[in-house]
């Protein structure tokens, strides 16, 4: 105790440490829970933001793929199940023509060609400025 007192008579009073060196050890103990108890505010305040960020992104609108889902599937089913002979069947799909289908191709591909314009000459536009 005499060494204690000894040691905080040797600090000098205008220290920015002297009171924490003066605290009793219980003192200490005290902040030092206060210490964890806010850390531990901190963490736990910082988890439930997470969760409930996570939250709200799941509860973002369905996309039209997510709405349409299945619905082929199902189609097919009930096609198969109103007319289960039909898979005998030995003729094609009824679809376009291959004369149509070429000329659509055709229109396609010269929808990608450069045009250039025929007799289209440059042209130059003089601007001045008159002063009077």
């Amino acid at each position: 105790m005499i060494a204690g007192k000894t040691f905080l008579a040797s600090i000098p009073s205008g220290h920015p440490h002297r009171n924490q060196i003066m605290r009793s050890p219980e003192e200490v103990r005290m902040k030092e829970k206060r210490l964890r108890l806010i850390r531990m505010l901190h963490i736990t305040s910082r988890l439930i933001l997470l969760l409930a960020l996570l939250g709200i992104a799941g509860c973002q609108a369905d996309t039209a793929l997510q709405r349409d889902y299945g619905n082929s599937w199902a189609h097919n089913l009930a096609v198969q199940i109103a007319d289960p002979e039909a898979a005998l069947v030995q003729t094609p799909a009824v679809g376009m023509s291959p004369k149509a289908g070429s000329t659509i191709m055709e229109g396609y591909n010269k929808s990608y060609e450069r045009k250039e314009e025929k007799g289209a000459a440059t042209k130059f536009i003089t601007l001045s400025g008159s002063g009077s």
